[in-house]
């Protein structure tokens, strides 16, 4: 269920995970930096950006009853200056770079926080951002304005790709519970030491290469889909930069691509999982597909565990492996499938 909350935003609602997140829709062309986006309690809680042929998706934490400082202009000037001040307050120490009053929420409780992070140019200062708050402190003449529902068609794909994160460190955040009526495949993503690489075990870098990296073998844990079904979430531990869930079909003693979720970028290393919704045959395995300069988390010294790479990456070719020196590494991905056939 999607509903919109205001121009290019909406409340998208994934029953599976039983979460809703804020779905924002970058305007054609503006660059998005994650690492812009601080981790602060003051700031709204960056979930994923989803890339799509519709658009760049950006996937916040959706605050219940929040509403905007431009939807509050007939606020009294001292509860404005108050949350202006909030709001100066969290930016100390870093910059926003494009501050609208769009970007201010205010809950039910009156708690101020800020979004909109990683818009800005590179080169952005505090300056501009000390300039905007004094630019939107109270006026004489406030004008107030309506919260925007209604539906709106946006692609599926991108409202199933959405991403909820934990709050520990990320060796000690628990493994996220299995979506309801599925079967976990993959990893079991205990809490523990891990290891983030690219696609050539090392730390992700200018020159790391694409690849599909997929669970060759590992002990105890199935890997491949007995039935047909549909893959509804997939969860991470390790994973930094962009990546994408990836449905792959045996033939013969080859593997193919079936099928690929969207692009979605994962800010840092600790537990994420992300909606999906994608078909999986019979005889099914899952990998993730890496872009160049992201890492994947990878435990090493596993019993019985191997990881395979498929370099390029993987399409709609059929290929063997190009490399099977993975052994004793478990791949922490971990797929959730509810069996349709």
């Amino acid at each position: 269920m999607v509903r919109r909350l205001g121009t290019s935003v909406w409340e998208a609602v994934q029953p599976e995970l039983g979460r809703s997140v804020a779905l924002r829709r970058l305007a054609p062309g503006t660059p998005f930096r994650p690492a812009a986006w601080p981790d602060h309690p003051g700031v709204v809680d960056l979930f994923a950006v989803v890339e799509d042929p519709s658009g760049t998706y950006v996937a916040t934490r959706f605050v219940p009853g929040a509403r905007t400082l431009a939807e509050l202009s007939g606020a009294r000037a001292a509860r404005r200056r108050r949350w202006l001040d909030e709001v100066a307050s969290t930016l100390q120490g870093t910059v926003h770079g494009d501050l609208t009053a769009s970007d201010i929420l205010i809950d039910p409780a009156g708690r101020v926080l800020v979004t909109g992070f990683g818009r800005g140019a590179p080169d952005a200062t505090a300056d501009r951002d000390r300039a905007v708050i004094a630019r939107l402190r109270p006026s004489p003449t406030p004008t107030s304005r309506v919260l925007l529902a209604g539906a709106v068609a946006i692609p599926a794909a991108v409202a199933a790709a959405v991403l909820f994160t934990g709050g520990d460190a990320p060796a000690q955040r628990p493994a996220p519970p299995v979506t309801g009526g599925a079967v976990a495949f993959g990893s079991g993503l205990e809490p523990g030491p891990f290891g983030s690489v690219d696609c050539e075990d090392r730390r992700a870098g200018g020159d790391s290469v694409a690849c599909t990296i997929l669970q060759g073998s590992l002990r105890a844990r199935p890997l491949v889909a007995p039935v047909q079904g549909r893959a509804r979430a997939w969860a991470v531990r390790g994973v930094r930069g962009r990546v994408r869930l990836q449905v792959l079909r045996p033939v013969g003693d080859r593997l193919t691509s079936h099928a690929t979720g969207p692009v979605v970028t994962i800010p840092d290393t600790g537990v994420h999982v992300v909606g999906a919704d994608l078909d999986v045959p019979v005889g099914g395995r899952f990998g993730l597909e890496v872009a160049p300069g992201s890492e994947v988390g990878i435990r090493n010294g596993v019993a019985g565990a191997r990881t395979l790479r498929f370099y390029g990456p993987l399409r709609g070719d059929l290929r063997t492996p190009d490399d099977e020196r993975g052994a004793g590494q478990e791949l922490l991905l971990r797929v959730d499938v509810v069996p349709t056939g």
